[in-house]
């Protein structure tokens, strides 16, 4: 915390409550650090790959996956928030309490030289906006074409604003990351 940072600091606090209270939030953390949500011989993110990838056919535990959309939107949502009331030296340190999370958002590992592109985990950020049944479902609840484009341009800035943050965060921990010597 630096000096006179006092309201900004609150602020923070404030919001990382909400990180912690939030159900639908805490759902999407869950999904992402691979609790199980369903039973069965897929993994859960491939049924949701697969759930948003395609706009029509029911799904079991179709409220549970929507759920998760909700969890994902409100992921981006107070992340994004959070960004945008912070100075761009005080990103990274912010950052720094919710690196694991983006890193999962984004498909990313932790390794010996830093965070890396984990090519077997799927960018979530990709997923969600393009994803089929998310914009079938938009069109379908959003009263007009405006509200439509709305809708998407808020997302796909939010998203923006995260995935900044997460380079801001990374740059910051992989810079400042020292690997232990071996003997």
């Amino acid at each position: 915390m630096r000096e006179g940072n006092q309201a900004q600091f609150a602020f923070f606090l404030s919001q990382h409550q909400t990180w912690y209270q939030d159900v639908l939030l805490e759902g999407w953390l869950g999904f992402l650090d691979d609790y199980e949500v369903f039973s069965g011989r897929r993994s859960d993110k491939e049924i949701f790959q697969d759930f948003l990838g395609s706009d029509t056919g029911a799904f079991e535990d179709e409220f549970v996956l929507w759920q998760l959309v909700a969890g994902a939107e409100r992921f981006l949502l107070v992340l994004s928030d959070l960004y945008t009331t912070l100075s761009q030296s005080e990103r990274p340190s912010y950052g720094s309490f919710y690196f694991y999370w983006m890193a999962r958002f984004y498909g990313y590992r932790a390794s010996a030289r830093g965070f890396e592109r984990d090519k077997r985990e799927p960018d979530w950020s990709r997923v969600l906006l393009g994803s089929k049944r998310l914009k079938a479902h938009a069109r379908s609840i959003l009263s007009t074409k405006r509200a439509e484009r709305r809708y998407w341009k808020l997302l796909t800035e939010r998203n923006a604003d995260c995935l900044k943050f997460w380079q801001l965060t990374r740059q910051f921990l992989d810079e400042h990351h020292r690997p232990a010597r071996g003997p």
